[in-house]
C-alpha cells in the first residue's frame, strides 16, 4: 500500500501541477495510513480487510505485468525457505 500511494502521489503532484510543498504533509500522513492498513491486515477486520487486500492485489498485478508466474512463485518459495531457515537458526 505504501508503494502504491507514493507512486500515485508522485503522479498527482507532477501531473496536476499541485504545489510540491503539499508533499511535506501528504507523504508522512500516508505513512500513518500504511501502518493502519498493516494493522487491518493483521487483525482481519472484515470489510476493511477485503478492501485493502483487493487494492494491494490489483497493484501487484499491474507491477508484475510481463513477469512469468513461475518466476514469481519461485521467488516467493525461495523467500519462504530463507525465512524459515533464519527462524530455526535464531532458535538454536
Amino acid at each position: 500500500m505504501g508503494a502504491l500511494f507514493y507512486m500515485v502521489a508522485a503522479i498527482f503532484l507532477g501531473v496536476l501541477g499541485i504545489n510540491k510543498m503539499h508533499s511535506w504533509w501528504l507523504l508522512p500522513s500516508w505513512f500513518i495510513f500504511v501502518v493502519v492498513c498493516t494493522f487491518i491486515l493483521y487483525a482481519h477486520i472484515p470489510l476493511l480487510y477485503s478492501i485493502v487486500k483487493i487494492l494491494g492485489s490489483i497493484y501487484a498485478r499491474i507491477i508484475r505485468i510481463g513477469i512469468p508466474s513461475e518466476k514469481i512463485t519461485a521467488a516467493q518459495h525461495a523467500d519462504a525457505i530463507e525465512i524459515i531457515e533464519r527462524l530455526f537458526l535464531n532458535k538454536k
